[in-house]
């Protein structure tokens, strides 16, 4: 193969590679053909007085909850909104993949409590995947409780189910449609309540 042919290809494929970081950056949800709608009367854009806790109904089909995230994230951030993701299981894989996301990662890997009230403290909101039966997250208790801040619940409801009989994983999302909707909770009882206790009422309020 003649030098210059080589560079071009070399050129070329790192083209492709740069255009797809670009892609994913502007456009997480997308990426994956999935569609979504905020419904509620809460827009992300109107919840500046923070820091909050974002708790994400991460049940039934928990890529698409990392990646409509994703996106959401990457529209309302800028300076004065800073966001911090918890992650973990598979939403860990696709939320670090952007090289220049606007959002930071926590990664679930000792002291998670901490670097999450640290980040509050810093006046930076942090955003929680949540489990209904499988989750035992009573962190979500001990941030709460130590910070006070607001809690909003992104609850999910899927319109159009992902096409399960795709192989192809940019396939198999193709036209998913979901709607969210964001519930904003800065008066709850926290104080009487055991951790269990509390993860039980925040994950009625979330799936029901």
């Amino acid at each position: 193969m003649k030098k210059p042919l080589f560079i071009k290809i070399i050129f070329l494929i790192l083209l492709v590679y740069l255009l797809i970081i670009y892609l994913w950056y502007l456009y997480p949800s997308g990426f994956f053909c999935m569609e979504y709608k905020n419904v509620g009367k809460i827009k992300l854009k109107d919840l500046n007085n923070g820091p909050y806790l974002f708790v994400v109904d991460h049940e039934e089909h928990p890529l698409m909850s990392s990646m409509i995230i994703s996106q959401e994230l990457h529209n309302h951030s800028d300076k004065n909104q800073k966001y911090n993701v918890v992650t973990k299981d598979c939403n860990e894989k696709f939320t670090k993949l952007p090289y220049f996301t606007k959002y930071n990662i926590i990664k679930v890997k000792g002291k998670t409590v901490g670097k999450c009230i640290e980040k509050i403290k810093n006046k930076e909101n942090v955003v929680i995947f949540l489990r209904k039966e499988k989750s035992k997250n009573t962190g979500i208790y001990y941030i709460l409780k130590e910070t006070k801040i607001p809690i909003v619940l992104i609850k999910k409801k899927i319109i159009k189910q992902p096409d399960d009989n795709s192989g192809a994983i940019l396939l198999k999302y193709r036209k998913a449609y979901t709607e969210l909707n964001y519930n904003l909770y800065d008066n709850y009882e926290i104080e009487k309540k055991e951790p269990g206790e509390f993860l039980k009422w925040l994950q009625n309020e979330l799936f029901n």
